[in-house]
């Protein structure tokens, strides 16, 4: 999965307002943008820190991957870059902990 830090995710937000404000956005436009840090991590890298951050001892339960969801997945903001002038700050919250 492209996990993407909160702080990114808000400099859209914000980003995408203020595009708004500036009416630089047709009444009744749609604008669609991927918020991603264009990496992928596994869920289980997650879990694991879940795990030795909370100190837990929870047994984990495995299941088949479901088909529904790819296996690896990064995206590409270059979109929300171009138009919005978002900046990734490139935080990998996997390699914080």
């Amino acid at each position: 999965m492209d996990f993407v830090h909160v702080d990114d995710t808000l400099q859209v937000v914000l980003l995408a307002v203020n595009r708004l404000l500036r009416k630089m956005v047709e009444p009744g436009e749609v604008e669609d943008y991927n918020l991603v840090h264009g990496k992928s991590h596994k869920i289980s890298e997650l879990v694991s820190i879940v795990l030795r951050v909370t100190d837990s001892a929870s047994p984990l339960q495995y299941l088949p991957p479901d088909t529904n969801f790819p296996a690896y997945f990064a995206g590409v903001a270059s979109k929300a870059m171009r138009v919005l002038g978002y900046l990734l700050h490139a935080y990998n919250i996997l390699l914080t902990y």
